[in-house]
């Protein structure tokens, strides 16, 4: 059997892509072109250095506007179309300092409504917020308008400073 090779994965890992590092300047750009009510979520993923699902997940009862903090807890998934809310990719929770600005931000979105929601971000229709549909409908857009293609989403957890506990 030595014409056969043994993979060590299946299958093979992806080329990471490298990462993007935006200045602060930049940040402001894409803010600027983001939808009104998708500002928070952004300034959350460039400032608070959260992924995209555990942003899709963050609920009311894990921000402390007092500390200036949200509590990272779970994480919103989809696996074969369907949405899944369960534990962070460490497995692990921990408390997110962020900026005035950002919970100012924060504090403005969820007001916005006539009650507290559970969920802080959701869908027009009022669902949980599917990537694909953040990704084309708002994301790409807003890349485009600020002039910054190529970039993920994931790319903003660069930016935040990295003080979490």
């Amino acid at each position: 059997m030595s014409h056969v090779r043994r993979l060590e994965s299946w299958p093979p890992p992806q080329p990471r892509k490298p990462m993007r590092f935006l200045s602060t300047d930049e940040v402001e750009r894409l803010i600027e072109v983001v939808p009104r009510e998708w500002k928070a979520f952004v300034l959350l993923a460039a400032w608070g250095g959260l992924r995209f699902g555990e942003i899709a997940a963050l609920t009311t009862d894990r921000i402390d506007f007092d500390r200036r903090q949200v509590r990272v807890e779970e994480t919103l998934s989809e696996v074969a179309g369907r949405l899944h809310i369960g534990p962070t990719k460490t497995k692990a929770s921990r408390s997110v300092a962020l900026p005035a600005f950002v919970m100012n931000a924060i504090a403005s979105h969820v007001g916005a409504w006539p009650e507290t929601p559970i969920m802080v971000f959701r869908s027009p229709e009022g669902s949980l917020v599917r990537r694909s549909n953040f990704r084309n409908r708002v994301w790409l857009p807003a890349v485009r308008a600020a002039g910054l293609e190529p970039l993920r989403i994931h790319d903003l957890r660069h930016i935040a400073p990295k003080a979490e506990s």
